[in-house]
């Protein structure tokens, strides 16, 4: 096991035993933690907050303006969904073909 996996083990146990038995509660320890944790938890919460108010803000102002999306002409993307298609049925072909080949060996495994 690796040194963390150890220590992560050791403070486990340490936990377990301190919630388990009451005189032999670190409570600063405990304390600390909680509040580290509580802390950690407030400062991603107001960073998740700030990031989803950027992002309304900027889906706002990009649907305000279309010009700043660049425009795709129908044909390319007609193009580009056909040469995707293309590769994915050439993808499945080879899947199919790896397919009866694996059932073909496995068949002939149980005959012999």
């Amino acid at each position: 096991m690796s040194e963390k996996e150890k220590e992560w083990i050791r403070e486990i146990d340490e936990l377990s035993v301190s919630l388990g038995k009451s005189d032999q509660v670190d409570p600063g320890r405990l304390a600390e933690r909680v509040k580290t944790a509580k802390s950690l938890a407030a400062a991603l919460l107001s960073e998740v907050k700030h990031i989803s108010e950027n992002s309304i803000a900027n889906r706002s102002a990009s649907q305000g303006t279309p010009s700043n999306q660049p425009k795709i002409p129908q044909r390319l993307q007609r193009a580009k969904i056909a040469d995707a298609m293309n590769l994915v049925e050439r993808e499945s072909a080879v899947i199919d073909a790896i397919t009866s080949r694996l059932e073909r060996l496995d068949a002939s495994v149980f005959e012999t």
